[in-house]
C-alpha cells in the first residue's frame, strides 16, 4: 500500500477547495500548503519505490543491466495506479509470495 495510491482523490479535493478559495482564501492557503507537502512526501516515496525495485532486481538477476532510473520510474508509476486500472493486471495478491 503506498500513499500515492489515494493522491488522484485528494487533488480532486485540493483543487475544489482551491475553487472555491476566491470566497474562503484562508481554506484555498492551507490547501495550497498542503498540495506542497503532498508533492515532498510523492517524491520521497518514488524515491524510495526506485531504489527498492532496483536493488530487488539486482539481487534476483544479478546479470541484468535492467535496473536503472527507468526501472524506478515504472516501479513508482505502476505503484501509483490503482490495482483495478493497472495493465497489465497484477497476478499476485496484496501479500502473496513473489
Amino acid at each position: 500500500r503506498f500513499f500515492a495510491n489515494v493522491f488522484l482523490p485528494v487533488a480532486l479535493v485540493l483543487l475544489l477547495i482551491m475553487f472555491i478559495g476566491q470566497a474562503f482564501p484562508v481554506a484555498a492557503n492551507v490547501a495550497s500548503i498542503f498540495s506542497m507537502i503532498l508533492i515532498i512526501v510523492l517524491v520521497v516515496e518514488a524515491i524510495t519505490i526506485g531504489k527498492r525495485a532496483n536493488k530487488l532486481v539486482r539481487e534476483r538477476f544479478p546479470d541484468t543491466d535492467a535496473a536503472g532510473a527507468g526501472l524506478g520510474f515504472y516501479a513508482y508509476s505502476r505503484a501509483s495506479q490503482p490495482r483495478r486500472l493497472r495493465t497489465p493486471r497484477p497476478q499476485k495478491n496484496i501479500g502473496d509470495e513473489v
